[in-house]
């Protein structure tokens, strides 16, 4: 079930010191949360859907957030299993089947905190493919060989999730070196599919027009 709910109140901010990660490997697993649900939030300047995934000490809460309407979203994965990462390290992000066009791909983070306690990964621009557009100088990965497979649906210029993309997003896969997190909640493209069109919806106030994402 997803359900609409008021704005939470959730602060980010960057850490200047870290722990390094434990060098053994380790791989993480998380689905739904206990009772958790996907929280929709319709902002005064932004658009997102939250949602806890995993239980106890593993428990994990991500928030993704839209600005304005495009390709690329603000997303927070925040809790003690994020301590495994390290900020002077690489990390690749994922959001299907690692040989698809949502497949691995370097990301920019920022390690931080969220709520002013739970360790945090901060993606300031994730997106759901592979390099779809990304400048290889700004460290999104190889340019156009890297790129050469992925079909043009999952490469919309309109400024929205592309729907093909949407329809495949199964999980969230963070991987440092030896270290995985994959969150794996239920109804990810659908929840995709509802901060789009929150986003959409609110085109008007942030200056668009809905010719802008015809298809």
């Amino acid at each position: 079930m997803i359900r609409q709910t008021l704005p939470a109140a959730i602060l980010v901010t960057a850490l200047g010191t870290l722990a390094a990660p434990s060098a053994r490997a380790a791989e993480l697993v998380l689905t739904n949360a206990p009772g958790s649900n996907w929280i929709v939030n319709g902002t005064a300047d932004s658009c997102q859907i939250l949602r806890d995934l995993g239980d106890g000490e593993d428990r994990v809460s991500l928030l993704i957030t839209q600005w304005s309407p495009g390709q690329s979203f603000f997303m927070t994965v925040a809790g003690r299993p994020l301590r495994r990462f390290s900020a002077d390290r690489p990390v690749t992000l994922q959001f299907g089947d690692a040989a698809g066009p949502l497949g691995a791909r370097p990301a920019s983070v920022v390690k931080g905190s969220m709520g002013g306690s739970k360790d945090a990964l901060i993606f300031s621009s994730a997106r759901l493919t592979r390099w779809a557009d990304d400048d290889p100088a700004d460290g999104a990965g190889p340019a156009d060989a890297a790129r050469a497979d992925i079909p043009p649906e999952f490469r919309m210029a309109a400024p929205k999730l592309p729907l093909a993309a949407v329809g495949l997003a199964d999980r969230i896969e963070l991987a440092q070196e030896r270290t995985t997190l994959r969150l794996q909640p239920s109804r990810l493209g659908d929840a995709l599919a509802l901060l789009d069109n929150c986003s959409t919806q609110r085109l008007a106030e942030w200056g668009w027009t809905r010719m802008a994402i015809a298809p």
